[in-house]
């Protein structure tokens, strides 16, 4: 007769297996945190942007102010696929400091849809005048939002064309950092 052996039964789960999910959620919850922060740094967003009004413009004659020349407001609206920038309203103003390679400097605030902001500050040039027909790029930061753009830290490229039958026309894009 063989001998009888009994084995212990367990009715919990090993410490094996413990081990081994809470290695594997703790990994998960790595790769997470490192995919959110890979892809703050690297998103960009783009789109386009129409002007539909020039809301002033006016030569400032006082040689002792800091902005010598044209000064010029804006009112534009942005286009693209991602919906926090779609259909955003973008105000700027403009100031022209011709002496300096980048002639134009300015200020503008973007208003998203549910109302949050991101402001800029930026310089620009003009690249080409033909007749009537003009184009320039801009560079800029973002130097601060509220809501979800709160923290944002980004850069602001446009570049932009105006023409007599069509207006001002631009793509832009946002770069985090």
């Amino acid at each position: 007769m063989s001998p009888i052996i009994k084995r212990k039964r367990t009715t919990g789960i090993s410490h094996r297996f413990l081990v081994v999910f809470f290695l594997t959620v703790a990994w998960l919850t790595v790769l997470a945190i490192q995919g959110q922060e890979a892809y703050g740094e690297t998103k960009k967003v783009s789109g386009t942007s129409k002007t539909i009004a020039r809301l002033a413009q006016t030569h400032i004659p006082v040689a002792d102010t800091p902005v010598k020349g044209r000064l010029s407001v804006y009112h534009s609206v942005l286009s693209s696929a991602d919906p926090d920038w779609n259909n955003a309203r973008f105000f700027y103003i403009e100031y022209d400091e011709s002496t300096k390679e980048w002639g134009d400097r300015g200020y503008g605030v973007i208003t998203h849809l549910g109302g949050d902001q991101t402001f800029i500050k930026f310089v620009g040039r003009l690249i080409s005048a033909e007749g009537t027909d003009f184009t320039g790029e801009w560079e800029g930061i973002f130097i601060g939002g509220t809501g979800k753009f709160k923290d944002i830290k980004a850069r602001w490229l446009y570049k932009w064309k105006s023409t007599m039958a069509e207006g001002r026309m631009a793509e832009w894009k946002v770069e985090y950092f």
